[in-house]
């Protein structure tokens, strides 16, 4: 027998758009509001595909480890490399100077 009903708005393509969404830190109603579908969509996905809801997990918790790493840095303070533009007088025209940055904590 046929499948009655709306085709499942879950291929590949949304999936893995999805997937990034999430892995850039988006919460599934962000996920929800950006791709259109609705949020009790994401969630009986969740519920009734496996894959997709070890997959969703593995995508939050890189961005997770991100947030955590950035936090870390940004509390014990860091270096970065940065350039900042002056008007040389003497030289008559402008210098870019490279230097390294000092983050205090």
């Amino acid at each position: 027998m046929a499948r009655t009903g709306r085709p499942s708005l879950y291929t590949e393509d949304i999936v893995l758009g999805v997937l990034q969404l999430a892995y850039d830190g988006f919460t599934d109603a962000e996920i929800a509001d950006e791709t259109g579908i609705a949020l009790a969509t994401i969630k009986n996905w969740r519920a009734a595909k496996p894959d997709f809801l070890a997959a969703l997990k593995a995508a939050k918790e890189c961005a997770d480890e991100r947030v955590v790493a950035s936090l870390y840095k940004k509390a014990c303070g860091y270096k970065s490399k940065s350039v900042k533009f002056f008007y040389d007088a003497r030289r008559g025209e402008v210098v870019m100077q490279k230097y390294i940055k000092e983050h205090a904590p």
